[in-house]
């Protein structure tokens, strides 16, 4: 009974005693967490080695070209060069309407596939161009046409082909790595040195 009494007669010290050390804990603990986190914050900052001030924008022609826009900011500027991928998405239509059946390669039409260069991935279903292309250049042909092989599978729908394409500028890495196999998965072939 005395201590308890003992521990109610000086229950305010105890208690500052037990609140200035957590305090005193926390603001300790404080300190070093910041650092640890700044450590492993700065550790994951890349720097950014795209040019994002300028827009490439790839048409296709009719003849299955790719080319690239002009990526110049002014006359002086010779621009950049850029590598290019393209996908090849058939499909049945009647006008604008689209047929939800898929028309397959090799069973509903066939592909006049173009240059050499142009190589496809069966990883993820697109064809890349293995040469980068100079600011308001084209590539080659990605193909030469197309073809249906039999009949549309309802009356009034044809063949549609169109070809999708992407471009990333040539220069730039990211921890190393080709900004090219960063950001789409794909190496492609690099120039030998004489």
């Amino acid at each position: 009974m005395k201590i308890i009494s003992k521990i109610l007669k000086y229950k305010r010290a105890i208690l500052l005693t037990v609140l200035a050390m957590i305090c005193f804990t926390s603001i300790m603990s404080v300190g070093p967490t910041y650092a640890y986190l700044k450590i492993i914050h700065d550790d994951q900052m890349v720097d950014n080695n795209f040019d994002v001030s300028r827009q490439v924008n790839p048409t296709v022609s009719k003849d299955y070209t790719v080319n690239v826009g002009d990526n110049k900011v002014n006359a002086d500027d010779t621009g950049y060069s850029v590598y290019v991928r393209a996908t090849v998405v058939a499909s049945w239509k009647k006008g604008s309407e689209v047929l939800g059946v898929f028309p397959e390669q090799g069973v509903n039409y066939s592909l006049a596939l173009g240059s050499r260069k142009w190589v496809y991935n069966n990883a993820d279903g697109y064809y890349y161009y293995n040469e980068t292309v100079k600011s308001g250049d084209p590539t080659e042909p990605l193909l030469l046409g197309y073809s249906q092989i039999g009949n549309a599978p309802e009356e009034g729908y044809v063949l549609s082909v169109e070809v999708l394409t992407q471009t990333i500028q040539a220069v730039g890495k990211k921890n190393g790595t080709l900004a090219v196999t960063d950001a789409w998965g794909y190496t492609p072939p690099q120039p030998s040195n004489p």
